[in-house]
This record gives C-alpha cells, sequence and structure tokens, in this order.
C-alpha cells in the first residue's frame, strides 16, 4: 500500500476553497452551512496555505468561491479542475461563470451552496457551462479506479473496460491503481508485458476531476471520488442483502451504478437504492486473444468437468463435490477438475476429503489449488468437456461465459447473475431452494439458494453419457452464439456510454412527489394495520399515501385524525369490491399501489382479478404477504400465480415463504423484506423501582413476553426454571402474560398456576406472574428487567412473531425454540434443540456458563436492528417504490 498523502486527509471532506485571506463572512458563511449540509465539509483559505500544496488542495476541491474581487490565476486552476465556481458580490461578472449571487444575506448563500453541494447534476451543469465558455477540453475523459494487474475477476472487469472504453476515446482513458483500503503500485511484470495498460495506468491522477470516474475495488469504497460523473465499472454482488453502510455511500457519492446482470439490478433496488441503475454486462471476448499453454494434468481419464471459483461456499463446491461422487465411481471414464487458489474461506481439500472418505469407490478428482497463468486456464477449458456452476448467488458467472464462448456445454444453478445468459436454450438448468447465507459477510436476513443434489446428478450424467448429441450440439452453439452477440467487452462500453449519456441529461431538479394508493386494514386493532401504520408514517413527505381501508364501523377507529386520505370502499374477502376499489385509485391519481395482503381480507380469486386489474392501468403494484400457505386449496395463492407474477414486487417474511412462493412459480419479483421493529429506549429510573418492587434486585432475571396461550410453552418455561434453580439460586422467573379474551387463555392461565403453587417456596418466591394487560408505553419497561428473554413457542401457522420482537426493541437477547415461526429472526437468536424442558434449560444453562455469548448476541441484534428498524425498512420501501414506480424521477 501507498503510504497516506495530504490528498488522502483531504478528499472524504466536500471542500471548499476561497483565494483570499479569511474574514468575518467565510466565518459567518461556515457556521450557518452546518445548518443545511449534512456531509462534512471544510472551507480552505489558498492565502494560509503553503505553496507547495496549493495543487493539493485544488485536486481535493468540489467547489471554488469568488467573494468581492476576481483574482484570475486562481480562477483558472479552478476551471481546469473542473471545479463549479460561484461567485458572490462581483460587479463585473466573467462571462464563464454560470453561477453569481448579489447582495444576499449569509443565510441565504448557504443554503444555495448547500443545494449545489448536494445536487450532483446541477454541479455537473455548472462545470459544464464553464467549459463551454472557456472552450476547455480535459486531457482525460474517463478514469477508472480499481485493481488491474492480477486474475482477479474485478482486476479482468477494470482493465478490459479500460481497453474497450480506450478504442472508443483513445490516449482519454486513464487507470489508476487502488482497492478498497488504499492505494497501491501496480506490479512492474505485468504493466510491462502490458505496455497499453501501462500507458493508461501513467496517465492516471489520483482524485482527478476527470468528466467520467468509474471505479470498481473491493471493499467498496467510493467517498473520496472526484469526478464530474461517479460510476462503477460493471458492479456485481451475489447474496440478497446489501451493507446498509456500502449502500449509503453509494445514493450519496455516486450518480449512477452500472451493474452486472438485471439479477444484481433487481438487488439493488430491493436493498433501497436511489440513483439510477443500468445493467452494462460483462465481456469475456478477452479470452479469445489469449494463446493457451499446456497444463501439467494428472489425470489420464477422457470425459473432464471442470470448475473454475474461489470455492468459497457460495460456489457450491460442496453440493458438486456430493452429487459428482454419487452419480460416478473410480470404474467410470470421468474426472472433475477443480481449479482454485488458497485463500481463509476455500475448504475444498477438507471437502474433497470428506467426500472421498463417504464413498469409498470414489471417482477421480484433480485438484488445482494454486494461480496459474491465463495461458494454462485457457488450456483447462480447451482440454474440460463440460463446464460446472452450481453456484449459490453469482452477479455474472463470467467462467461459465468463458467457457460457452469456447463452445463447451454448461451446468449451471437457475438462478442469479447467470440467468442473464444461462436459459433453457444455452445451458443445463439445475433446480434450487432458497436458504439463509452463510457467507462469511453474515448479513442479517440475507439469503441465497442451493442447487438440488439430485437434478445436478441428473444434468451431469446426461451431458456424459450424450456429450456427442444433437441436443447438446444444439445448447454449445445456442449459447456461442448469445455470448459473442452480447458479451464482448465493446459492447458492455457501449451501453456504460449509453448510460453515461442518459445521466448526463436528467432534468438538475425533478418533481419528487409519489401519490401510492395503500390497500389495507388501518387504524383498528389489527396487526396489518399497525404494520402499516409503522411503515407510512416513516415515510418522507416525498410520498403522499391515500389508504384504501376495509369498512368498519366507527366504534372500532382508533384515532379519527387517522382518517385524513382515507376511503373504506371493502369488506373482508371483497368479492364485490373490486370496482370500488379500482374507482378509488383512479379518482386519487395514484401513481403506485402497496396491498397487504391477508387471507380474511380477500378471496383469492377476487384478489388476482384486482391484480389484472390494476396492471390493465399500467399501475405498479407492490404486495405484502404476511403469510403464505394456507390449508384451504380455494385460497392458495397458487390459483392465482399467473396474476402474481404481474406484480412489480412480491415480498415475503421468511426464506419459508421464499420457497412456497416459488413452488408456485413466483421467483422473478419476488424480494424477502424484513418485519420492522420499533426501537425503544427503557426508562432505567423507573426499571430499577420495578425490580425493587418486584423484588428482583440482584437477581439473573430469565423470563417470556406475550399472551396467555397454550402453544407459547408457558408450562414448559416454568419447568425448565425449576431445572436450572437447583443449579443457579440467584436465578429468578419473570413471566409477562397478560390473558388472551378467549376461554382456552383462562384455562391455561389456572393450569400454570396450579403448577407454580405445587412448587417448593424457595422455586416459586422467585417467579414474577404478571397476567394484566401492559400498556404499550410500559412494554420496554418490563422487558428490560430481564438478562435472557425465552420464546418457548410450539409450530404455529404464522410467518412471524410481534412478541420476540418488542424483545428485539429494547436489545435483548432472544432464547427460541426450533419453531418455524422465528426464522425470520434466526439470525440473533439463540435456538434450543426441542422443545421440552430439558431443551430449554440446557440452553439456558450453556448461556448462564458463558456469558460471553450475550455480549456476542448483543452486537449482532444491534447490527439487526440497524437494518429492520421501521424507520429503515421503510426507507427503504419507499426507495423501492419510487425506482420502480415513479421512473419518471430517473
Amino acid at each position: 500500500m501507498i503510504k497516506p498523502s495530504l490528498i488522502d486527509k483531504l478528499t472524504p471532506f466536500f471542500n471548499i476553497i476561497v483565494p483570499y485571506k479569511r474574514d468575518n463572512y467565510f466565518d459567518k458563511l461556515s457556521k450557518n452551512l452546518s445548518k443545511f449540509l449534512d456531509i462534512e465539509y471544510k472551507i480552505h483559505f489558498l492565502t494560509d496555505l503553503p505553496e507547495e500544496d496549493l495543487e493539493t488542495y485544488y485536486r481535493s476541491a468540489d467547489m471554488f468561491l469568488l467573494k468581492d474581487k476576481i483574482d484570475e490565476r486562481s480562477i483558472e486552476k479552478a476551471l481546469k479542475n473542473l471545479l463549479p465556481v460561484i461567485a458572490i458580490d462581483i460587479t463585473e461578472i466573467p462571462d464563464y461563470v454560470a453561477l453569481y449571487i448579489d447582495n444576499e444575506p449569509v443565510e441565504k448563500v448557504s443554503a444555495l451552496i448547500s443545494i449545489i453541494a448536494k445536487n450532483r447534476n446541477l454541479r455537473r451543469k455548472i462545470v459544464k457551462y464553464q467549459l463551454d465558455k472557456t472552450g476547455l477540453n480535459p486531457d482525460i475523459y474517463i478514469q477508472i479506479e480499481g485493481s488491474f494487474d492480477s486474475s482477479y475477476s474485478l482486476a479482468i472487469v477494470n482493465r478490459e473496460i479500460a481497453r474497450a472504453l480506450s478504442k472508443i476515446y483513445p490516449n482519454r482513458v486513464s487507470l489508476y491503481s487502488t482497492d478498497g483500503y488504499g492505494d497501491f503500485e501496480p506490479d512492474k511484470n505485468f504493466l510491462e508485458r502490458n505496455p497499453d495498460i501501462n500507458n493508461m495506468y501513467k496517465l492516471s491522477k489520483k482524485a482527478g476531476h476527470f468528466p467520467i470516474v468509474l471505479r470498481n475495488p473491493y471493499p467498496p469504497r467510493v467517498y473520496d471520488m472526484k469526478g464530474l460523473i461517479n460510476g462503477m465499472t460493471s458492479y456485481g454482488w451475489e447474496e440478497s442483502e446489501y451493507p446498509k453502510e456500502y449502500l449509503e455511500d453509494f445514493n450519496r457519492y455516486l450518480d449512477f451504478l452500472p451493474v452486472m446482470s438485471p439479477f444484481v439490478k433487481k438487488l439493488m433496488i430491493d436493498n433501497g437504492i436511489n440513483i439510477p441503475v443500468y445493467t452494462v454486462g460483462v465481456g469475456v471476448d478477452h479470452i479469445l486473444t489469449i494463446n493457451s499453454e499446456k497444463y501439467p494434468l494428472k489425470t489420464k481419464k477422457s470425459f473432464k468437468f471442470l470448475h473454475i471459483s474461489s470455492c468459497f461456499p457460495r460456489k457450491g463446491i460442496d453440493i458438486l463435490l456430493d452429487a459428482y461422487t454419487s452419480a460416478f465411481t473410480k470404474n467410470d471414464d470421468v474426472v472433475l477438475i477443480i481449479k482454485t487458489f488458497p485463500n481463509p474461506h476455500n475448504k475444498v481439500e477438507e471437502l474433497i476429503n470428506y467426500y472421498q472418505n463417504k464413498n469409498k469407490n470414489y471417482p477421480e478428482i484433480e485438484l488445482i489449488n494454486k494461480d496459474i497463468p491465463e495461458s494454462q486456464i485457457k488450456y483447462l477449458y480447451e482440454k474440460s468437456d463440460c463446464f460446472i456452476l452450481p453456484s449459490r448467488g453469482e452477479g455474472f458467472g463470467m467462467p461459465a461465459a468463458e467457457a460457452m464462448l469456447l463452445k463447451k456445454p454448461v451446468i449451471a444453478t437457475n438462478y442469479s447473475g447467470q440467468t442473464y445468459f444461462c436459459n433453457k436454450e444455452t445451458a443445463f438448468l439445475v433446480d434450487y431452494k432458497f436458504e439463509k447465507s452463510k457467507s462469511h459477510l453474515a448479513q442479517p436476513f440475507s439469503y441465497w439458494v442451493t442447487p438440488k443434489k439430485n437434478e445436478l446428478i441428473e444434468k451431469m450424467l446426461y451431458v456424459y453419457k450424450n456429450i456427442n448429441s444433437e441436443g447438446v450440439k444444439k445448447k454449445v452453439e445456442n449459447a456461442y452464439n448469445l455470448i459473442i452477440s452480447k458479451f464482448k467487452w465493446e459492447d458492455v462500453a457501449n451501453r456504460l456510454i449509453s448510460a453515461v449519456r442518459d445521466v448526463e441529461n436528467k432534468p438538475i431538479f425533478t418533481d419528487s412527489k409519489l401519490t401510492v394508493g395503500w390497500i389495507s386494514s388501518w387504524n383498528s386493532k389489527c396487526g396489518i394495520a399497525k404494520y402499516s401504520e409503522f411503515l407510512i408514517e416513516n415515510f418522507s413527505d416525498n410520498i403522499k399515501v391515500i389508504k384504501i381501508a376495509n369498512r368498519i364501523d366507527k366504534s372500532e377507529i382508533l384515532d379519527k385524525n387517522k382518517e385524513k386520505d382515507t376511503y373504506r370502499v371493502w369488506n373482508f374477502g371483497a368479492v364485490k369490491d373490486v370496482d370500488n376499489i379500482v374507482n378509488t385509485i383512479v379518482k386519487n391519481n395514484i401513481n403506485a399501489v402497496v396491498i397487504q395482503h391477508h387471507f380474511a381480507f380477500f378471496d383469492t380469486k377476487t384478489f388476482g382479478k384486482l391484480i389484472k386489474r390494476l396492471k390493465s392501468l399500467k399501475i405498479p403494484i407492490f404486495i405484502t404477504f404476511h403469510s403464505t400457505g394456507i390449508d384451504i386449496p380455494k385460497l392458495s395463492l397458487k390459483n392465482i400465480s399467473e396474476e402474481l407474477n404481474l406484480a412489480d414486487r412480491v415480498f415475503v417474511h421468511s426464506i419459508n415463504d421464499l420457497n412456497i412462493m416459488k413452488d408456485y412459480g413466483i421467483v422473478d419479483n419476488l424480494t424477502l423484506f424484513p418485519h420492522g421493529i420499533s426501537v425503544k429506549k427503557p426508562d432505567l429510573e423507573f426499571v430499577e423501582k420495578l425490580k425493587e418492587s418486584y423484588n428482583l434486585k440482584g437477581k439473573t432475571i430469565i423470563g417470556t413476553f406475550g399472551f396467555l396461550r397454550k402453544h407459547k410453552g408457558v408450562i414448559e418455561l416454568i419447568k425448565a426454571y425449576t431445572l436450572l434453580k437447583r443449579e443457579f439460586p440467584n436465578l429468578a422467573l419473570l413471566l409477562l402474560n397478560s390473558v388472551y379474551p378467549t376461554e382456552d387463555s383462562r384455562e391455561y392461565l389456572k393450569e400454570c398456576k396450579r403448577f407454580i403453587k405445587n412448587l417448593d417456596n424457595n422455586t416459586r418466591k422467585d417467579i414474577v406472574f404478571i397476567t394484566d394487560f401492559i400498556p404499550e408505553e410500559d412494554i420496554a419497561n418490563y422487558i428490560s428487567l430481564m438478562d435472557i428473554v425465552i420464546y418457548p413457542y410450539y409450530d404455529v401457522n404464522e410467518s412471524s412473531s410481534s412478541a420476540v420482537r418488542y424483545a428485539l426493541s429494547v436489545k435483548k437477547p432472544i432464547v427460541l425454540t426450533p419453531a418455524k415461526i422465528f426464522e425470520d429472526v434466526s439470525d440473533v437468536a439463540i435456538f434450543t434443540d426441542g422443545y421440552s424442558p430439558e431443551n430449554i434449560s440446557n440452553t439456558v444453562r450453556h448461556i448462564l456458563k458463558n456469558p460471553s455469548i450475550l455480549k456476542e448476541k448483543t452486537k449482532q441484534i444491534e447490527k439487526f436492528v440497524s437494518i429492520a428498524n421501521w424507520e429503515s425498512i421503510s426507507k427503504r420501501l419507499e426507495s423501492i417504490i419510487w425506482f420502480i414506480g415513479g421512473m419518471v424521477y430517473w
């Protein structure tokens, strides 16, 4: 790495330079700017700086201010560095100054500067005006920043895009060497072998103010980019959840996001990106320019399967080895060649040993676990008979596309980025199921897929036995034709430039209002009504929500003030109300529709009709399913799978729901959307008073919260507590279980009390059983009494538990039984092995003996809550609606 310099210290800030000495005016300006700007900024006075550092300050700057007088020398440097020049109180304005302010109070000047700072399109238009007026033409048009000197996929993308763009703009494309952690010197041997790359490297400049800067390092560092237009080269991501901190930087510092595939585009939209996203793809024709060089393979087998990857868990190497060693034996004339490289997440050698030990008659495997030249990698492609990509998730899947270009049949998972070019006409596709991601990124809510072993076996055997058949040859030919027509680097470069032109033509200011129709229960005692309220109340002022709710008696309305913009036009089932709903949407000029589904709200057939009617109006539709499975065939969502595929997004809360919807044929518009959590701050003084009042001071407290129902396992928890009390005499049990207004709840209360009454006094005295309804505003305080909150539920037909979210809202560690209802919080929970008192007590015992577990879980919960709090997920939903429902905005 290159040692950080002055420019590294400056670039993270929004820098304003002034060619004068500091005075009272600029002190006032600086103070006022802090009221308007939510980004870190600095004002630099050139007269106070060392002469040798001036060039660095110009290069790190973002804006140039003139006040009272002209300074031609400094203006010339500002113009050459493509800085917007803002003139304040100057009598004779040069014609190249696009924006000047005359005799305005400092508050207004600060507000205007903050608008220019935040509106990158406005800054770009100002600079374009300056360039047109002065006739300046920057030597470099595009700078690409990232690694480019290795066989790493990002390096290939960066250098090959640079080469393709350089053909369009000769000598005006530069390559700067950097990665997510900072700058580094590129490999000298690589530069010697690639003089064209070396020339572009020599043209590059750190923090260059160029018309276009494209950067693609890992991790994605973008805060210090200085282009008039900032973007990526061709960005990829592989699993469903995208790190929030990266996304916030993208939204703030980039102007657009070019991506590798439609899969990545959808993924970024679903995570809340609010800048334009363009699918530009990846090229693979560089493989044709490489002269192959023999690699000394050990195998003597005729048929060769090839897999090339990092062998991260995401690459599905475990499924590949399992399928391969199950499909073949050492007697078969077949070998699996695995080309990878050593890395911390690569356990390929252990996996090979495991599957070979499992099957003593195992087929041949040849592992190449090291870096080899591209020339030898091409040789491996040429000598192989079939390429296999059983990945759990890809941004694109470059090796599969390279294999296709070299006319090799490809077996691939029918999901993620590779489906951009792997379809039933071009590849042998393997079905899959959705699963929780187990990658090293450890993102809450993130999922990927796992290909089905039996399907992979079937495809491998078919290609092995039919390699010379017309069916295989036809797929190979189709694949080659697709790759050569769409996935050359010149195609990528042209799509990239087209995206840049589109960004350049965006309006400076946009009409940022969207009217959304929200079909749901509302303002009543209903969980979905509350869910809707939490989301809507966290929307920005850019969204106006028209609530289209069910008819209820006036006495059931909770708050008359929340009935504004509410139309109650349908009854449960909505069989006769489709016209009423549609007419309300038309009457209010609604731009997009959000539907909160419940099987009681809509008859399934009627729901399908409603979707079709709305799509006939070309209105984007976003549907949330709080439950997907139902035992009544007539109500099954499978009956309206065709209509559901018309929706722009289908949101569900769990991976189990993803798989149910996939079985119904709904995938392309399907998204896991977290259930929200209200972040609570307990009143610590009140909590201490509660401890005193219930004689809980100094105790280690376990407990549970929720309505008192038999399926919630309260008696099992009490029994578990009695087992623990013998070993941990300082333990107390707090049961916050309000009686539900049903006979079964009242009977269960009697059962619990009888059991407690029969306990010995020492055990009984430390049990606090509160069955009164706890007011909403006090719940956080009561749950905060507990050190561990336990939910010992049995399986029920629900998608999520709201009671669990109360514990998470105060960031309390949770212990859960392995019920499906808890799947959506599995990232942060500690699970028991079963539902019995012994299962529960064993888990809690382990935690009490290892307190570090609680500390680790608390950290995970904090991360989880930062993503799933209502404010965050509401903002995320708003971005999705804007991106799809308000495309005019782009």
